[in-house]
């Protein structure tokens, strides 16, 4: 057992950052002594899974806007679906419809290049979306000129990928503190929130150019949220500069 340990001290590093040589005077159990293996792992896991989902939604996404063409369609049916959250009902509307592909007709229920129509809270929502589209309305859907049956109805372009990625980043980086893998130099910290703020700025201009809706102020608003994650896990864990 390490000096920190015999006294009754956390030395505030993992072991593969230097043991006691790095001991600060924190005790064991209080509340500054906040690292947290299991969660550093979860956060550690999706911080490294959802960058690279996000990526290739934000791909898949931008390919589909860009490359299927207009085909006529026709709405078979609409149907909404409840599904329980934390936060209460959901109610989430889905349509079948028809649209030609090689001059037959395909069946599809995929509404948006990345899957289905956005959940309601509230059923009168989901009913007014539905009333939009009536079964037997004609309409032009998007169809994939390489494929038999890869389709979508609504060309709306959603955030999620990015926010995915985004997300995915604060996750990294609040697990790898949490680990106490983490700046011990204020110039250090300003290393590491330069190319994570970076990052972020190429993520949402990626979004903006190619199609977000997002206003300038709400893309500068999600910068700031997503920038300050740094500052406010600075903030809330205990400074290991301190020797």
């Amino acid at each position: 057992m390490g000096g920190c340990e015999k006294s009754g001290y956390s030395s505030g590093l993992p072991p593969w950052r230097g043991g006691e040589r790095g001991c600060i005077l924190v005790p064991m159990g209080s509340k500054k002594d906040k690292r947290n293996p299991f969660e550093a792992f979860i956060l550690i896991v999706i911080g490294i899974s959802l960058p690279p989902l996000g990526m290739v939604d934000a791909g898949k996404q931008f390919e589909k806007l860009q490359g299927f063409r207009q085909t006529p369609a026709v709405i078979l049916s609409g149907t909404i679906t409840e599904k329980d959250t934390d936060d209460g009902t959901e109610y989430c509307p889905s349509l079948r419809y028809k649209f030609v592909k090689n001059d037959a007709w395909v069946e599809s229920d995929k509404l948006t290049p990345l899957g289905g129509a956005s959940c309601k809270s509230a059923r009168s929502d989901a009913e007014a979306f539905l009333a939009l589209y009536p079964p037997g309305k004609e309409l032009k859907a998007y169809a994939d000129p390489e494929s038999a049956s890869d389709s979508f109805l609504l060309a709306e372009r959603s955030h999620a990928p990015y926010l995915m990625m985004l997300g995915g980043m604060a996750a990294l980086l609040i697990g790898l503190w949490l680990a106490g893998v983490r700046p011990r130099e204020p110039i250090s910290f300003r290393w590491l929130w330069f190319p994570y703020s970076l990052a972020g700025v190429l993520i949402l201009l990626h979004d903006r150019f190619t199609g977000g809706d997002w206003s300038w102020f709400t893309t500068a608003l999600v910068w700031l949220i997503h920038a300050g994650v740094p500052f406010i896990v600075r903030r809330k864990t205990p400074d290991l500069s301190e020797d």
